[in-house]
């Protein structure tokens, strides 16, 4: 009985570099989902007293899925820095902090860090899924 293994590299290669000029954009794309699911969790965690607040995390989502600007005091954008997609979103909304946070008799809610730690996984899962997606789809760019 005889076994034999063999294994192409250069079909995985030549993929690789096809999908290279892909990967950027699939990767930004994911981030930016991952990115409007975490600021659809803060934004169902947040505490609503004028909606104020609320609100600029919901102009912040918006900003992510469609590009335009929303009513609130927030903004996010996602963008390649060569080899690095990056997201960053904020929440104008000068008391914000304290709401996260908390202050002299008044504990914080967590809503960011809440919803940044139960995404993590599923933040990652996605991009690495852009990617893979990227590498090894056919076609054109």
């Amino acid at each position: 009985m005889q076994i034999s293994v063999e294994s192409d590299v250069g079909e995985l290669l030549t993929r690789w570099g096809a999908g290279r000029s892909r990967i950027g954009r699939e990767r930004t794309e994911s981030l930016r989902d991952a990115g409007r699911n975490v600021l659809s969790r803060v934004i169902a965690d947040h505490p609503v007293d004028t909606g104020r607040s609320r609100a600029g995390w919901e102009a912040a989502e918006q900003m992510l899925g469609s590009g335009g600007a929303g009513q609130g005091e927030g903004m996010a954008s996602a963008y390649d820095e060569g080899e690095r997609s990056r997201l960053e979103a904020a929440n104008f909304v000068e008391y914000e902090v304290f709401l996260e946070y908390g202050a002299r008799g008044r504990p914080g809610r967590a809503m960011v860090r809440r919803a940044l730690e139960g995404s993590r996984l599923e933040a990652a899962r996605k991009v690495l899924d852009g990617v893979v997606r990227a590498m090894t789809s056919g076609g054109g760019v």
